[in-house]
């Protein structure tokens, strides 16, 4: 089984940065070392408050950190759209691969396999040589081309049980309780064929699970 690396890693803040603003991102970095993520987020977000935009190096690193925090979290939605200001105000190659790298993990974290694949494609454009970016494009590109074509959404009328079960299995889906979701969509689908109605929402699940069976998390710093 080949497995994606996942990558996540925080922006050093150099002990040369003196601001009110560095402080609070060094602080952060040491809660995010000890998985104390939510305080890591505050911090990160304190010393954003404390910075001007016009320093670019300083804003991004900052707003990629609070992003990573984020993503620990699992807020991926948040965390894609913390790495998109961290993009747009990062200058330095080797930072702009790094965002461009740990936003593809967040999209595959979530089964988003075409928005991972861009961000995979980009870092590599501005890197060649990052081997991680590469190997995952290639296990997700695999994955990928061994899928079944998507079928056309079939005009079905929901019975009130399948609109019942959906609802359960997005209770259970914002709780990251994705596999327990996909198995009792297919479970009702044995049981009342209107329960295909939601086969994206099925297909979505069944991606997620899929890429959390077929991984492993490592958290390194740089």
């Amino acid at each position: 089984m080949t497995l994606l690396r996942w990558l996540i890693l925080p922006v050093l803040m150099s002990a040369l940065w003196t601001s009110s603003g560095d402080s609070e991102g060094r602080r952060g970095n040491t809660l995010y070392e000890r998985g104390a993520f939510a305080e890591a987020e505050a911090a990160f977000q304190a010393g954003i408050a404390q910075t001007d935009p016009r320093d670019s190096t300083r804003y991004a690193a900052l707003h990629h950190n609070w992003a990573a925090a984020l993503y620990q979290q699992e807020a991926y939605a948040q965390a894609d759209s913390v790495f998109a200001v961290a993009q747009e105000y990062a200058r330095d190659t080797v930072e702009r691969v790094r965002i461009r790298y740990n936003r593809a993990t967040n999209a595959a974290r979530t089964g988003d396999t075409e928005t991972a694949l861009a961000h995979y494609r980009a870092a590599l454009l501005l890197d060649p040589a990052h081997d991680d970016a590469r190997h995952n494009y290639e296990v997700l590109a695999r994955q990928q081309a061994a899928a079944p074509a998507p079928r056309p959404a079939p005009d079905i009328d929901p019975s009130d049980y399948a609109q019942r079960l959906k609802r359960r299995a997005e209770a259970l889906a914002a709780q990251r309780e994705y596999a327990t979701a996909f198995e009792l969509l297919q479970d009702g689908l044995a049981e009342d064929s209107t329960v295909a109605a939601y086969q994206d929402f099925m297909g979505r699940l069944g991606a997620i699970v899929a890429i959390d069976q077929d991984s492993v998390s490592t958290v390194r710093r740089p």
